[in-house]
């Protein structure tokens, strides 16, 4: 297991991403174990966010994601097709944990300390050169 960047010490945890294969199996399990009502439901895609980008160029992807709750917000994460971040994660790693949210106080400063602490940052101008 990695451990979270220093920079991460002392914020507050907003947001827990989970991918899973089945976005309904996901909320009724969700629902059962931590008792999470009230789920709101959308599907994205290129149709619905016209400047979706995967590795610096336009995503043909379709994915549902669930959030519920807070402090932190639970996002289930369920790839439909396509290649996507999701699609890429799930064949390298399965299905579980993607992500955590953090609420920072200045983004340029965290990417800054981040980046101090050895964390490497995708550039998308680096996929196309």
């Amino acid at each position: 297991m990695t451990n979270l960047p220093h920079a991460f010490q002392g914020l507050t945890l907003t947001q827990i991403g989970v991918l899973v294969p089945d976005l309904a199996l996901g909320i009724q399990t969700y629902k059962e174990v931590l008792g999470l009502e009230n789920w709101a439901i959308y599907t994205f895609s290129s149709a619905v966010v016209p400047n979706l980008t995967y590795r610096g160029q336009t995503a043909n992807c379709t994915f549902r994601i669930a959030l519920a709750g807070e402090g932190p917000q639970i996002e289930l994460i369920e790839p439909l097709s396509g290649n996507s971040v999701y699609a890429e994660w799930i064949e390298a790693r399965g299905y579980g944990v993607h992500h955590f949210g953090f609420l920072v106080p200045s983004l340029v400063e965290m990417l800054g300390r981040l980046e101090v602490e050895g964390c490497v940052r995708y550039k998308p101008e680096a996929a196309t050169a």
